[in-house]
């Protein structure tokens, strides 16, 4: 886009003229922005087939009323994958949060005062905005695990204590489209 060399704009990168992050992977990712800045500073014709996409931060809820937990588990999420995650402590408080945002996945625990996990994922299946959205339950209980996938209502279920690397799978597969949806009819 820029018609230089990669050695080039990886020498913009080190001496702060372009702004940039690294993957997991060690890849550079330059926001369109600042591809469009730098090419206007510099005189250069960039011509996109599409106008720059602004990625926008993959956001996770996270429902457990236990908040130490939900705490730990959303400091791991924010490191390991740079996601955005909002933890709430109550089912009535899942229903609040997505009407101000719709999550890219849900990360439900089953046992919760009053509004439970499955009556949130009832909720959220019976409203045609949030029926597709992957919802992940948690249950250190054995039989609240074996109900939830006997419902369908559950993209995946997860063992508490969790098993960190096998939640970070599962999320990534949830998030990537390699989870199938619910098959429940609400």
């Amino acid at each position: 886009l820029l018609g230089v060399s990669a050695a080039t704009v990886v020498n913009w990168i080190t001496a702060g003229h372009l702004t940039a992050h690294r993957t997991l992977g060690g890849h550079r990712r330059i926001p369109g922005s600042e591809l469009l800045t730098l090419a206007a500073a510099r005189g250069i014709d960039i011509h996109w087939d599409v106008a720059p996409v602004e990625e926008t931060p993959v956001r996770v809820l996270l429902v457990d009323d236990d908040a130490d937990f939900a705490e730990l588990i959303a400091g791991y999420i924010e490191q390991k994958h740079g996601w955005t995650v909002e933890v709430v402590t109550s089912g009535f408080a899942a229903g609040v949060a997505v009407a101000r945002a719709c999550p890219a996945v849900v990360v439900l625990d089953l046992i919760m005062p009053g509004f439970d996990g499955f009556a949130v994922a009832s909720a959220f299946g019976a409203d045609e905005g949030l029926r597709n959205v992957p919802i992940v339950a948690m249950s250190g209980h054995a039989h609240l695990l074996a109900e939830a996938r006997a419902r369908l209502m559950f993209a995946a279920t997860l063992c508490k204590p969790v098993d960190l690397f096998e939640l970070s799978s599962v999320l990534t597969a949830a998030i990537g489209g390699g989870i199938s949806e619910r098959r429940a009819t609400w």
